[in-house]
């Protein structure tokens, strides 16, 4: 049994005192009333003090790492389409935390320098530490995290090359199924008028009369799969064809026979010649 769990349990949090609240509010202004989860960080973290695992100087680091792990194991399984694509081998939170302390001693020392920027600097939400994957074709697990602000881990996810891939234009037909590569995301949604969306959905934005797909490079090159969404009958739909036969008609005229199909996302893969 990992030592994180013997004779501590689960269930609802150990009832901290109101002189350990006290403490922690006057320290570091966090509200712990109401939220369960965070009760739960403050318990872990004085266990793991008990234990020598960390040190008072470090009890808010743990604090945040815990909430960062317990926020990653909930959104993969009851977060929107986009975390529910991904799959994530965690499922205690302090087990996972004491497993990076233990072994990702880089990843904490990181986790503890962003902590004392985000302590010092105030609190601001954009210096807060999170956990990033090191490959974003993968999941959470212990192999693929790395520690950065949630500014520099919104601005990674931003800042890769996109594809605008222009689907249909009613104002001039001909100009359909084009496309434009951007240096990031934000120049892709700038260009078409929107604040921010999910990019790799398979789902098509309209805007000015025209259908677009937004798509990473990695996408759009067959370096990564479309996020899968799960089965929804509210899903929109969308309906295509694919020539199946050409027959010759009577009066000399050939036609083409089609199926058609209903399909939920799309996606453009574009192959790049190669070099000789």
């Amino acid at each position: 049994m990992n030592e994180s769990r013997q004779n501590t349990g689960r269930g609802r949090p150990r009832v901290l005192s109101e002189k350990e609240i006290e403490r922690w509010q006057d320290t570091y202004g966090e509200d712990i009333q109401i939220v369960d989860y965070k009760k739960r960080a403050i318990k872990y973290s004085l266990i793991a003090r008990e234990r020598g695992l960390i040190s008072e100087d470090e009890e808010f680091a743990y604090f945040l790492l815990y909430g960062s792990v317990n926020s990653r194991i909930n959104n993969t399984k009851h977060g929107d389409e986009y975390y529910r694509s991904l799959s994530c081998e965690w499922t205690i939170p302090e087990e996972t935390v004491e497993q990076i302390i233990k072994y990702k001693p880089e990843m904490w020392l990181e986790w503890k320098r962003l902590t004392a920027i985000y302590l010092e600097k105030g609190k601001p939400r954009g210096l807060r530490p999170s956990i990033d994957r090191i490959n974003e074709t993968e999941g959470y697990s212990f192999s693929n995290i790395a520690a950065m602000s949630q500014h520099d881990n919104t601005k990674r996810a931003t800042a890769q090359p996109h594809f605008l891939i222009k689907m249909y234009d009613s104002r001039n037909p001909e100009s359909s199924r084009t496309f434009r590569k951007y240096d990031t995301k934000r120049g892709a949604l700038e260009a078409i008028g929107l604040s921010q969306t999910e990019s790799d959905s398979g789902k098509y934005y309209e805007a000015n009369g025209c259908v677009y797909l937004l798509q990473s490079s990695a996408l759009t090159h067959g370096e990564k799969e479309l996020i899968q969404k799960e089965d929804d009958d509210k899903e929109k739909t969308y309906r295509g064809s694919i020539p199946i036969a050409k027959i010759e008609l009577e009066d000399g005229r050939t036609a083409i026979i089609s199926q058609e199909f209903t399909y939920t996302q799309s996606a453009v893969i574009i192959k790049e010649p190669i070099e000789e």
